[in-house]
């Protein structure tokens, strides 16, 4: 028998002074990300704010209008949506 751990104290020391470097979550995901999209310019940002408020002064009906078009799209979604209503009803 002999000593292991003499073989890996060089990678352990290296991992120790590598650690001190490490990017914060934050700073990986935005590495992750790429570079920042360019700002939104002024007739976008009327876009999305006229847009906002349609959606609010009915979101009831927004919400089932996209439900329907996900169960639509999807199968596999329809099921899955069974299985929780099964599911729940049982409880």
């Amino acid at each position: 028998m002999g000593n292991t751990t003499a073989g890996r104290r060089n990678s352990v020391l290296s991992k120790e002074s590598s650690l001190s470097e490490a990017l914060t979550p934050a700073e990986e995901a935005a590495a992750a990300q790429g570079p920042m999209p360019p700002p939104l310019t002024d007739h976008q940002i009327e876009l999305l704010t006229k847009t906002w408020k349609l959606l609010e002064e009915d979101i009831a009906k927004v919400g089932v209008i996209t439900f329907i078009r996900l169960v639509i799209i999807s199968l596999l979604l329809f099921c899955f949506f069974l299985f929780y209503l099964k599911a729940a009803f049982k409880a």
